[in-house]
């Protein structure tokens, strides 16, 4: 157990068996005590038993003045047989900020039902949006095998991070008998929860009808959709050098030219179904690179 530290490296153990988690990463709340700057790396998680977890970070209540934060897990092992865990995940996030997670590897043998690898967020133990943000899931490898893989996650999304407004990004993993690298539990609204299914795939990201400066934060492909007129004005949260595709399901939505958008031929971009407008941030300005009208 991590539990009420601050600046500890873990790397390079076994951990076999054990019935009531492999690893816990928590602030500690009854003490106020928080739980950062924690690293944990190359380590092997093995043959974890009786239905429990194999990490667990943050704590098992909401938070309050105290909390879970900046956590590196990389490079890390984990086997264990379906018959031991069933549908619990190895690792899951009940709360906890600026969390990242990559090139971990992950296999689940002799599966016979719902199985998943990670579960991000617990919506027991997220109040607010700041109990669980700022996390990112890059490079990791799920494997699973057995006789039954029609329901084999690999990221499940808990709905308070689908419908929120907390920042996570998912992208670049791999998946062999995955039916779903990415898993939402409810509706995706988060217009800052941005994933690609496939390695080198677009970083979608999510828009909300109506709005006139979407977020494109992480994200390189925006498909919009409007069921009246809307002019979009700006994009918000864009990095130098960022490039977006913008997808448009309808003749909705006019992308303006002006002092934030630079647009080809001075003139604003007018929509219909099917059509695409790529543009590049450059120093803050939105730049257009290419548009495809395909009505």
């Amino acid at each position: 157990m991590i539990s009420r530290s601050s600046g500890v490296l873990m790397a390079n153990n076994i951990i076999e068996g054990g019935y009531d988690c492999q690893l816990e990463i928590s602030h500690v709340t009854s003490d106020s005590r928080n739980a950062s700057d924690i690293s944990v790396i190359n380590n092997q998680f093995l043959d974890r038993k009786n239905l429990v977890y194999a990490i667990v970070i943050g704590e098992q209540v909401l938070p309050t003045t105290n909390s879970t934060s900046h956590v590196l897990l990389a490079g890390n092992l984990f086997k264990s047989s379906y018959t031991n865990v069933t549908s619990n995940a190895d690792v899951i996030v009940f709360n906890g900020s600026k969390i990242t997670y990559r090139n971990n590897t992950h296999y689940i043998t002799g599966v016979t039902s719902t199985a998943k690898f990670v579960s991000l967020g617990h919506n027991s133990y997220i109040g607010a949006t700041a109990d669980c943000t700022d996390t990112v899931w890059s490079g990791n490898s799920f494997f699973a095998s057995g006789s039954s893989l029609t329901d084999v996650r690999g990221i499940e999304v808990e709905s308070d991070i689908t419908t929120g407004t907390s920042r996570h990004s998912i992208f670049d993993n791999y998946g062999e008998q995955i039916t779903a690298m990415v898993q939402m539990v409810a509706t995706r609204t988060n217009p800052y929860l941005v994933f690609n299914e496939l390695i080198g795939g677009p970083r979608y990201g999510g828009y909300t009808a109506g709005d006139t400066t979407p977020t494109v934060y992480n994200a390189d492909s925006l498909t919009i959709a409007n069921a009246a007129p809307v002019t979009i004005t700006q994009l918000d949260d864009g990095k130098d050098g960022q490039r977006v595709t913008l997808k448009f399901r309808d003749g909705n939505t006019t992308i303006q030219h002006n002092a934030n958008i630079r647009l080809s031929g001075g003139s604003n971009f007018v929509s219909t179904a099917n059509d695409t407008l790529t543009l590049i941030n450059d120093g803050g300005t939105w730049v257009e690179a290419s548009r495809s009208v395909n009505a």
